[in-house]
């Protein structure tokens, strides 16, 4: 199906999440880049692309503006989740300048209105931030994920329907000093139960461990899940979804024996 492509050559376009209302409703986004004769570099923007009726188009997003007044050279989207017609979320990340010549990762949440997308104000930890997915249950619940930091530990962020808030999450490779806790996939049903997705390493070259956390309405708690494939074998979680409390669906990959490659993983919680 065609959709908008607005980086001009040689930019780049790239969708990286999508999220439907009906048959006649949907939304995208993902990046673009475009060259900027001004600096005389590339420059990347967020995008988000609207399915309206049989065809798709381009919706300009809010594009974040730096301490020093000037537009961000980086600002991406790496994913959506349509509430409404009039509701909708989308976040990633962009480039905050810290000093003249050097810039911070920070994380970026917009949303759309129904007219325009607007940037809402975010928490953020130390080191660089990224957030890789986001779901909501109703207007003033939902959930944005990632990591933050080097080694990376766990983001999560909720929105009360006033702002959003850091929710302290597990890392389990960082709380055992060692490395690595990194979220990708949520999935919020109710106020008092969400999934997050994920994967953290045993050291900082070991191998990759799934990662499931689940939110009761007070904490997050990490949920043990099986180890497949041979016991180096990297396992990872990339997605989660939930129809209910009683359908909760994990997807990801893990290793199996030495020449049989990356395989599929997906799990039924429950």
């Amino acid at each position: 199906m065609p959709s908008a492509d607005p980086g001009a050559p040689p930019g780049f376009n790239g969708l990286s999440g999508v999220s439907a209302l009906a048959g006649n409703s949907a939304w995208a986004a993902g990046l673009y880049s475009v060259f900027d004769p001004s600096t005389d570099t590339s420059v990347t923007r967020p995008l988000t692309e609207r399915w309206n009726a049989g065809s798709w188009t381009q919706v300009p997003a809010a594009l974040p503006v730096t301490k020093f007044g000037n537009p961000t050279p980086y600002a991406e989207f790496s994913a959506v989740k349509a509430v409404c017609g009039c509701y909708v979320w989308a976040v990633g990340d962009w480039g905050q300048q810290t000093s003249v010549n050097n810039e911070r990762i920070e994380t970026l949440i917009e949303r759309w209105n129904g007219r325009s997308w607007t940037q809402l104000l975010t928490p953020n930890l130390s080191g660089d931030n990224w957030l890789t997915a986001v779901s909501a249950d109703s207007r003033s619940d939902a959930w944005a994920v990632g990591y933050h930091g080097s080694p990376a530990q766990t983001v999560t962020e909720h929105w009360n329907g006033r702002s959003w808030k850091l929710v302290p999450s597990p890392s389990p490779g960082r709380l055992q000093g060692k490395a690595d806790g990194l979220l990708y996939g949520v999935a919020a049903i109710s106020p008092d139960n969400a999934w997050a997705a994920g994967f953290y390493a045993s050291s900082p070259a070991g191998k990759q461990h799934a990662l499931l956390l689940h939110w009761n309405g007070r904490t997050w708690r990490q949920i043990n899940v099986p180890h497949y494939g041979p016991s180096y074998a990297p396992n990872v979680l990339l997605s989660v979804s939930a129809s209910s409390a009683g359908n909760v669906i994990v997807g990801g990959s893990f290793s199996g024996p030495v020449g049989t490659g990356q395989q599929a993983l997906v799990l039924r919680v429950g």
